[in-house]
């Protein structure tokens, strides 16, 4: 009996013996499980139970796995396909997150400033086409010319709408109307307006040439605002990506410190009962 007694003794220093050589290897490998242990070590089994001491352990590991969680790759995309940069926040990216914000800030800022531009130049050259073109002056010619000869397409519209605005200085027909022009307006002849016969005889106006020079503003004004609207769209794309991959990586990295995990019994009295409970334990590197 003696014989068993000592063995039984020296069975369990053995065992002590393991497991606090166990539980220091684990600590130098995880400091979030020598915290846990840590925790454990100070702890009375004889009058606490495991919940007791899950919740010690969880209030241990709270601090190092804040803000760490695996992320939706497909919502994190959809985020800043909607509004750049929101994908990065939801991935805790707050610097590319302001990045992608600004940027599209300052693309459609952008917009709207050379949208204006153009709006400012349009009235503009629309205000000098009145002073400087006369509809009755080209009328006046339209009455002897003959008008066979004249494409209908370029027959000028009753209103003064964009169409109006751009015959009056795209097509060499119109010519006639400006106050400036230097030709015959008592020729019939439609072909003598050609612009091949006008370079050759220097007929023209210089108010219709600063009326398309003009016009040439206004349009590049809002073909500068149309590639900001396109680099805005690029944006999107680009941070919808930078974010899926964000999250994409995030997840990777939790998987990867992802090292073991095991199954831990213990006993527990509840209500006076002895009852055996198990916890399930994660290790991260």
């Amino acid at each position: 009996m003696k014989s068993f007694m000592v063995g039984v003794v020296i069975v369990f220093c053995f065992s002590a013996s393991i497991y606090a050589q166990s539980a220091e290897e684990l600590q130098n490998k995880s400091p979030i499980l020598a915290r846990s242990n840590t925790a454990l070590s100070t702890i009375d089994w004889r009058g606490k139970t495991l919940a007791q001491v899950e919740k010690t352990e969880e209030n241990a590991e709270s601090v190092p796995f804040s803000g760490l969680r695996i992320r939706s790759v497909p919502r994190a995309l959809l985020y800043s396909l909607v509004i750049p940069g929101t994908g990065e926040i939801y991935c805790n990216s707050y610097v590319k997150a302001a990045i992608m914000l600004g940027l599209e800030a300052t693309f459609w800022t952008m917009y709207f400033v050379y949208n204006h531009k153009g709006d400012k130049k349009t009235t503009e050259f629309q205000n000098f086409a009145d002073q400087h073109w006369h509809k009755e002056l080209f009328l006046q010619w339209l009455s002897i010319a003959d008008t066979i000869s004249v494409p209908p397409v370029e027959h000028l519209p009753e209103t003064k709408d964009q169409q109006y605005y751009e015959m009056i200085g795209k097509y060499n027909w119109f010519l006639t109307g400006w106050d400036d022009f230097n030709g015959n307006r008592n020729d019939p002849d439609p072909t003598h307006l050609s612009q091949h016969y006008c370079d050759s005889l220097g007929i023209g106006s210089a108010h219709r040439e600063t009326y398309l020079d003009m016009r040439a503003d206004a349009n590049n004004f809002y073909k500068t605002a149309k590639y900001f609207i396109g680099a805005s769209i690029l944006n999107h794309v680009v941070s919808a990506l930078d974010a899926a991959w964000t999250a994409k990586r995030q997840n990777d990295r939790l998987y990867k410190h992802f090292t073991d995990m095991h199954l831990r019994t213990g006993f527990a009295i509840k209500s006076g009962s002895p009852t055996v409970e198990m916890k399930l334990e994660v290790s991260f590197r």
